[in-house]
């Protein structure tokens, strides 16, 4: 009888045990699929989060390049150019001293392609200088060049005589000896052992009869 008691109580025993593992059960699949579903959803935020980051960080650096490609192809201001209003030229003198010499020409109420100046150009051995003779002026004719000191009054009524020597070529090219003309200005830099030579002719104009 007591065996038989014994024999019972074990198999209330497992009997409960397997009870109490079935009513767990559903609880334990539960608790597993709520784990399971949060991991999941903490990968996707993280995959989302890393996404997102990774989008905005494409997105500053599209921005900053683009800054720095606009910024470096931004137009220059435009400005008139005169560099070629005078021509310089230097040269090494027999007697060991630099000459430094700039030539000017105005057009003194004409136009050169729409500038109140010509472009000159110094010749290779230094001794002469050259520039178009297509200089406009309405209602007066060009009668010559010159560095003489002459009033507005002067040029604008000039004769061919006031004029310094000069050449024009087949081209419309004017040609003119340095020695044949006067320089407004010599200044000597002992210095730099330099003599800078500074001459500007004018144009002379005669009215159209």
């Amino acid at each position: 009888m007591k065996k038989y008691l014994r024999n019972n109580v074990k198999l209330l025993a497992i009997a409960g045990i397997m009870a109490s593992v079935l009513v767990f059960s559903p609880v334990l699949s539960a608790i597993a699929l709520a784990e399971g579903t949060e991991v999941a959803e903490a990968s996707a935020t993280t995959e989302v989060t890393t996404t997102t980051e990774a989008a905005t960080t494409t997105e500053v650096t599209s921005t900053t390049e683009s800054a720095i490609t606009t910024e470096s192809t931004a137009p220059a201001a435009s400005t008139d150019d005169d560099s070629d209003a005078e021509a310089v030229g230097s040269y090494m003198g027999a007697d060991g001293i630099m000459r430094e010499i700039h030539i000017s020409v105005s057009t003194d109420g004409g136009t050169y392609n729409g500038k109140d100046y010509i472009p000159p150009t110094i010749s290779g051995d230094f001794k002469s200088v050259s520039f178009s003779s297509n200089v406009q002026r309405e209602g007066y004719t060009l009668v010559g060049f010159s560095t003489g000191y002459f009033s507005q009054d002067e040029i604008n009524n000039a004769t061919p005589d006031m004029s310094k020597p000069y050449t024009i070529d087949e081209s419309g090219n004017v040609h003119m000896n340095l020695d044949d003309i006067v320089a407004w200005s010599v200044t000597d830099d002992i210095d730099t052992n330099t003599i800078t030579i500074r001459y500007h002719l004018t144009t002379l104009w005669a009215p159209n009869p």
